[in-house]
């Protein structure tokens, strides 16, 4: 468990917004049930039941953690230059996309984009795969590279009027729902067909398929834009293992940065920011199971450690911030809502 120093000369944190993707699950997930029924929690409805909890639009964690940093949307919301900083390259003043290796499944009449497994694609596969890409399409403008096996992108040499879809929208749905719409999107709908014959026809994925293990057959377009120009967010610490978040942090110039299982992080005095995603995943996939467990360690390593903090004071404000697949919810409260006993701890909030 994570616990907030105790030390008597510590300044208190001003304020502490907490982003927390997979909390609420979608109505149609729920089906009646409450996923957090019968588990052993304290902290969440203590800090559910004294929070102003207001609904808000349906959000992705990647609106969520941008606007957190004060970063406008442009076509997209400009994930691909970000993370490629966090993945140490150096995106410049370039227009860059993600191009992330996925696998479309045939299921009935439908292509569904497989949920994100992985693969245990290994980084001397994907470089091959990228090398055979960018001898296509150089003559294209196109630039593929690939920092990490499940991370690839793409630099192009002008803007294009193409608006995405996260992945983490897409996966386990309907292609033909989230493919990249604007002028372009006819021109690059057409580019991908052409990288699918590549990758199908490529002997990465000859020998993946001799040895049962699932082919990289398409890419996912998304989260285009340029490094924005970011001015200082007064952002004093960040807790993240999220590769979007730390480049933020990075280009946002944060200077002390922990992982999102450091206790270090609660040492940090002004204004801070947690990025906690182990329950995006379940949640996204559906999996009870998975979902509740992380529930079980977020509460154990994070929410009793921060309803602690706004009891002692150590906190003076706390957001909870809630991206949502079918609605997002703000929850705040400061350390004079820890005494207010009459506001009884609740989940309706997550309903």
């Amino acid at each position: 468990m994570l616990n907030f120093p105790h030390s008597a000369s510590r300044k208190p944190s001003v304020h502490c917004q907490v982003i927390i993707p997979g909390l609420i699950f979608s109505s149609n997930q729920l089906q009646g049930t409450l996923p957090w029924s019968g588990l052993d929690l304290s902290a969440l409805p203590w800090l559910l039941g004294r929070s102003a909890c207001r609904p808000q639009a349906q959000q992705s964690w990647e609106e969520a953690l941008c606007r957190a940093f004060g970063v406008e949307r442009q076509h997209d919301w400009p994930v691909a230059p970000l993370t490629l900083l966090a993945d140490g390259g150096a995106p410049a003043g370039a227009y860059w996309l993600r191009a992330d290796p996925v696998h479309w499944s045939l299921q009935g009449d439908r292509m569904v984009l497989a949920d994100d497994e992985r693969f245990a694609l290994a980084q001397a596969e994907a470089d091959a795969m990228i090398e055979t890409l960018n001898h296509q399409f150089t003559d294209e403008g196109l630039l593929f590279l690939a920092p990490t096996p499940e991370r690839w992108y793409i630099r192009l040499a002008q803007t294009p009027s193409l608006s995405t879809v996260p992945l983490s929208r897409a996966a386990g749905r309907p292609v033909d729902a989230f493919l990249p719409t604007g002028t372009a999107a006819a021109h690059w709908r057409g580019l991908l067909s052409e990288i699918q014959m590549l990758l199908h026809a490529h002997p990465v994925n000859q020998h993946r398929a001799e040895r049962g293990e699932t082919e990289i057959n398409s890419l996912w377009l998304w989260g285009g834009g340029r490094l924005p120009e970011m001015a200082p967010q007064g952002l004093q610490a960040l807790a993240a293992n999220d590769p979007l978040a730390l480049g933020l942090a990075r280009a946002g110039r944060v200077e002390r940065v922990y992982g999102a299982a450091d206790a270090d992080f609660f040492a940090a005095t002004g204004t801070t920011l947690a990025v906690l995603d182990a329950l995006a995943l379940p949640a996204r996939r559906g999996d009870l199971e998975a979902w509740q467990e992380a529930l079980l360690t977020l509460e154990n390593d994070w929410l009793q450690a921060l309803r602690h903090a706004l009891q002692q004071k150590t906190i003076q404000t706390l957001e909870l911030c809630l991206p949502g697949a079918s609605h997002s919810l703000r929850c705040t409260l400061g350390h004079r809502d820890a005494w207010r006993f009459w506001r009884r701890p609740s989940f309706a909030p997550l309903r």
